[in-house]
C-alpha cells in the first residue's frame, strides 16, 4: 500500500512504494518541460530490477508559474518494447494547488490515456485562487488498460492489482501572483548575502530594505520546510541552524508586498 514518510517532523506527499521495477525496460519518463524548466533523464531512474521508480527531484530553480497563466507541459515516455511494444500509457499531472500536502483527483492538471511512447504535450491554465509559494506537482505515466492496467491515482491506492508499471516524478513549483514574485535565482544572489557559505551552525543574513520583516524559510533539496520564521524584523539577523542535517538547501523569503527571493546554503558537519 502506498505510505506517507515524514523527514525532520514534517509531513510529506504520499510515497508510492508499488512502482516496483519488474523489468529494466518497464516505460519511464525521460524528459520534462514546463515553460523554461527542462529536465531530462534515465527511463528507469532507480536503476535495476525491484526498484523503486518514484522519484523526488532536487532540481531547482523549480518551474515558476503565475496565478491565472497557461502554461505548455511536454512529457517525453519510454515503453517495454520487450515484453508490450504495443501497450500504451495513461499519463497523469496534479499539482497541490491548496498547499494541503495532498494531491487531489481534482487538482489533476493533466489527464491523458492510451498514450503512444514518444512526446506528449498538454497545456493547462493555473486558478488563479491558488495558494502563492512553492508547492508540489506530481507526475505519474504508467501502463494503460492495453496491459490489464487500473488509472493512475495520485497515490495508488486503492494498488493496481498487477502492480505500478511506470515511473512516479514529483517535483516543486513556485506559484505567484505577480511578475516581481517569481523566484529568480540571478536576482536572489544579488539580493541576499549570506555569510559564512558554507557553513555549520550559525549563518548571517544580510537582505536589502525590501526584505525587512519579510517571513523566511529554509527549504531542503526537495522542498520540504525544516526551518521557518514568521517576520525577519531587522535586515541583519543570525539563524542557528545547528539542529539541521548538512546538505544543501534554499532560503526563501517572502515580502509583505509579495516579492519573493531566494539564496542556496550549503551547511557543513
Amino acid at each position: 500500500m502506498p505510505t506517507t514518510s515524514h523527514a525532520g517532523g514534517l509531513p510529506d506527499y504520499c510515497h508510492v512504494n508499488t512502482a516496483t521495477a519488474y523489468s529494466l525496460n518497464m516505460p519511464g519518463i525521460t524528459r520534462v518541460t514546463l515553460d523554461t524548466f527542462d529536465r531530462q533523464s534515465q527511463s528507469l531512474e532507480c536503476g535495476e530490477v525491484g526498484c523503486n521508480s518514484y522519484v523526488e527531484i532536487s532540481d531547482f530553480p523549480w518551474p515558476n508559474l503565475r496565478l491565472g497563466d497557461v502554461y505548455t507541459i511536454s512529457i517525453t515516455h519510454t515503453r517495454d518494447e520487450v515484453i508490450f511494444p504495443d501497450v500504451r500509457n495513461n499519463i497523469r499531472v496534479w499539482i497541490d494547488y491548496n498547499g494541503d500536502l495532498e494531491y487531489a483527483e481534482s487538482e489533476a492538471v493533466v489527464s491523458l490515456d492510451y498514450q503512444t511512447f514518444g512526446t506528449t504535450t498538454a497545456t493547462f491554465q493555473v486558478p488563479s485562487d491558488a495558494q502563492q509559494g512553492v508547492t508540489g506537482m506530481r507526475i505519474a505515466v504508467k501502463m494503460s488498460s492495453d496491459g490489464g492496467h487500473t488509472a493512475p491515482t495520485p497515490c495508488d491506492d486503492p494498488p493496481d492489482p498487477l502492480g505500478f508499471h511506470g515511473e512516479i516524478e514529483d517535483y516543486r513549483v513556485d506559484l505567484y501572483n505577480d511578475v516581481a514574485n517569481s523566484v529568480d535565482a540571478d536576482y536572489a544572489a544579488s539580493a541576499v548575502k549570506i555569510s559564512p557559505n558554507p557553513a555549520s551552525g550559525i549563518v548571517h543574513l544580510t537582505m536589502p530594505p525590501q526584505f525587512t520583516g519579510s517571513a523566511l524559510t529554509v527549504l531542503n533539496s526537495i522542498g520540504r520546510e525544516v526551518y521557518k520564521i514568521d517576520n525577519t524584523n531587522h535586515s541583519d539577523i543570525d539563524l542557528d541552524l545547528s539542529a539541521i542535517l548538512t546538505g544543501s538547501y534554499y532560503i526563501i523569503m517572502r515580502s509583505n508586498n509579495g516579492q519573493v527571493s531566494s539564496a542556496s546554503l550549503t551547511l557543513m558537519p
